[in-house]
């Protein structure tokens, strides 16, 4: 009786530990949700803002890219970025967040997830002149040099 309890106690926190978000799915990479799970923004989880930038919500947008973090999860939140400029083209990210004082911070992160995205689209952009390339409209409004 000890072995069964002791089992579904183990089974029972491992399934309930697990992160269940839908941003992987909707992002199209594996997010390490682990990452960002302590982030909140009036109240909505990191994967509920994801999920709400890509459905183009503006406000959404501008909370997202206002995010700071650092280290390895830098990229990944770049990637992010660089997903939801994708599919909402880079003049509606920019209406989105063109009233944020972090744009160096965003710039960065962009730059960053470039380098991490694995969207096919921006594979083949270096380092140096990965933001100019890929998105230049951004590069001339976030990346004031």
């Amino acid at each position: 009786m000890k072995i069964k309890v002791s089992f579904f106690v183990i089974v029972a926190s491992g399934f309930f530990s697990c992160n269940f978000d839908t941003c992987s799915k909707n992002l199209g990479f594996e997010l390490d949700y682990h990452l960002f799970d302590k982030i909140y923004v009036n109240g909505d989880t990191y994967c509920a803002i994801v999920n709400k930038s890509l459905s183009g919500d503006a406000k959404k947008i501008s909370d997202l890219s206002s995010i700071v973090v650092y280290d390895g999860a830098v990229y990944q939140h770049g990637a992010v970025l660089v997903e939801v400029i994708d599919r909402i083209s880079e003049q509606a990210y920019w209406e989105s967040i063109k009233n944020t004082p972090k744009k160096r911070h965003i710039c960065r992160s962009i730059m960053a997830g470039l380098e991490y995205t694995e969207n096919p689209k921006y594979s083949a952009y270096s380092r140096k002149s990965n933001i100019e390339s890929a998105f230049p409209f951004l590069s001339e409004k976030l990346c004031i040099r």
